[in-house]
């Protein structure tokens, strides 16, 4: 997705009220309460952690707008090694914040971060690949997988985009690839979970800065 401005977000935020701060405090504890915890002690600081939640959702409103990333889409029209794995393909052109919370990327760090170091790069490899999968699969609500299905939908009303063409097929067959095979529906939601780490290093450099 493409990259949204700094003022948009501090405007957005500007319109939460108190209100609706509060309401969305009661419902991290009550939905995501040990997520939200990891994500706390984390940043040591809870007043920072809530406007990193607050600005997630921000950002998650405002990206779901927007058509996928320009370069997503130009790996995917340029790269075959990328178009030949069809579910890497869409989870490049779906925003994992229009997915999955701050919150639950810490949850599935943490639980990366206790693989045993001492394994070599082989079986490293395949039991962060699995840890990962079951992070995704223990983290997935109904509410996750309703939202899953509504961004590909969204997506693929939005094919085929014409400066795009060959990207715009993949993804169109991946979309249908989606709507037909459930192992493809949960390797796609254990991406996009991947990609939340970034974000998760992210709140770590800016909690390190802020220190």
């Amino acid at each position: 997705m493409g990259e949204i401005a700094e003022p948009e977000i501090d405007d957005a935020l500007a319109l939460i009220d108190q209100g609706e701060r509060r309401r969305i405090e009661r419902r991290r504890g009550r939905e995501c309460a040990a997520a939200w915890a990891l994500l706390a002690a984390g940043l040591d600081d809870e007043e920072l952690a809530t406007e990193f939640l607050l600005a997630g959702g921000v950002v998650a409103v405002l990206g779901e707008r927007r058509l996928p990333d320009p370069d997503a889409l130009e790996l995917i029209e340029e790269e075959p090694d990328v178009r030949a794995d069809p579910c890497e393909s869409l989870a490049f052109a779906i925003d994992e914040c229009d997915l999955w919370s701050i919150a639950e990327g810490f949850e599935a760090d943490g639980r990366l971060a206790a693989i045993p170091d001492e394994l070599d790069d082989d079986a490293y490899d395949a039991r962060w690949h699995d840890v990962l999968a079951a992070a995704a699969a223990d983290l997935e609500t109904r509410w996750h997988r309703d939202r899953l299905e509504l961004l590909v939908g969204r997506l693929r009303e939005r094919l085929p985009i014409e400066s795009h063409p060959v990207a715009s097929a993949v993804l169109a067959d991946a979309c249908e690839r989606f709507r037909s095979d459930t192992v493809f529906r949960r390797r796609l939601a254990a991406l996009l979970l991947s990609d939340m780490l970034d974000h998760v290093r992210d709140v770590h450099v800016r909690a390190s800065l802020a220190a």
